[in-house]
């Protein structure tokens, strides 16, 4: 039974990371199409190259000096970079 609960959450936790980028990559477009092609006034965009099975993963995160990586949570909080424009 336990090995059903680890896939569950595997499953799980995937198709909640494949929601999220779907999701992040339409807040993205909406903001370039209102800013001139970068994120709003106080927010800046991220990249993980590791979310999405290697694919990668854009956000849009508030302006802060820290990276804060929704995709993997605790385990790489802080992975990822700062992305221009």
């Amino acid at each position: 039974m336990n090995i059903l609960k680890q896939r569950a959450r595997r499953y799980y936790e995937a198709s909640l990371e494949k929601a999220l980028i779907t999701a992040d990559d339409q807040m993205l477009r909406i903001s370039a199409d209102c800013t001139s092609g970068g994120a709003p006034v106080g927010y800046v965009r991220s990249y993980c190259p590791m979310a999405g099975d290697d694919q990668g993963g854009h956000w849009i995160l508030k302006d802060q000096l820290q990276l804060m990586n929704p995709y993997f949570g605790a385990t790489m909080l802080h992975c990822g970079v700062f992305k221009e424009g």
